[in-house]
């Protein structure tokens, strides 16, 4: 018990100093922000029609 409870510290230890934890709102923002949507019409398309 002890020494899964010590590998579970030494994994958490290792995913802190290797970055893991450092931009938790990227990714989930990353998703809804999609500014190359081909399908979207872009300001100079309205202009011309």
């Amino acid at each position: 018990m002890i020494v899964v409870g010590f590998a579970m510290v030494m994994v958490l230890v290792w995913a802190i100093k290797s970055g893991q934890f450092e931009d938790m709102e990227g990714p989930a923002t990353r998703i809804i922000m999609d500014d190359d949507d081909p399908l979207l019409p872009k300001p100079d398309d309205k202009k011309k029609s």
